[in-house]
Order: C-alpha cells, then sequence, then structure tokens
C-alpha cells in the first residue's frame, strides 16, 4: 500500500506528505463522573453512570444518564445511521443499565 500512495501522490508529496513522520499517539480519554462533565467541554471523556431514560425518535435516540429527562445531566446522541452498530436498538439495549461511554463531551442548547 505504501508504493501506491507514493506513486499516486508523487507530485504531492513535497507539499502535503512527510513520509518519515511518525503517527502521533491518539488523545486518551479521561475517566470522569457527571458531577465533572462541564469542566471538560469539548475534551475526550469517559463517563459511567446509568441511563434513566431513552427515547427513540425518526433520525436519533436519546439515552439519559443521571436523570430523567428533562433533568438529565447528561443525554447521549446516537444517530439512526450508527444503529446498525449495535445488536439491538439503544434505546431497548441500555435503558436502565450501568454503562460507559468514551467521546468528546459537547453542549447543545445548554444541555450536555
Amino acid at each position: 500500500m505504501k508504493y501506491f500512495y507514493t506513486i499516486l501522490f508523487i507530485d504531492l508529496c513535497a507539499l502535503t506528505l512527510n513520509i518519515n513522520a511518525q503517527e502521533t499517539p491518539k488523545e486518551q480519554p479521561t475517566k470522569i463522573s457527571i458531577k465533572e462533565a462541564q469542566q471538560y467541554l469539548n475534551k475526550l471523556v469517559t463517563i459511567c453512570d446509568s441511563v434513566y431514560s431513552t427515547k427513540a425518535l425518526e433520525k436519533l435516540t436519546f439515552l439519559n444518564f443521571g436523570g430523567n429527562f428533562p433533568n438529565a445531566p447528561l443525554t447521549l446522541v446516537v444517530f439512526k445511521s450508527d444503529e446498525a452498530k449495535f445488536p439491538q436498538a439503544p434505546e431497548t439495549l441500555y435503558n436502565h443499565k450501568r454503562i460507559c461511554v468514551t467521546g468528546k463531551l459537547t453542549e447543545y442548547n445548554g444541555k450536555l
């Protein structure tokens, strides 16, 4: 595969590729509690807690952590396009179970 890229991008090598560069290590998630979440906005984190309630809509599914909607301190969003990656529907599989999730913590309309 290395030869394919070398031949295909031969004219761009000097501009865009550094063949001798080593891959930089990926960011490691920080394990936090839901109470700490606001301090880790836009960071890669792992949070373990119970899914208190779920709601499946046409294009996405919500998994509410740490409390029921609308008082859940954290809501995990699963897009319908990703549901095939799960052995069954996430709203059924994870409802009322303790799970750990890893991802970039973001805010939408003032909610984590």
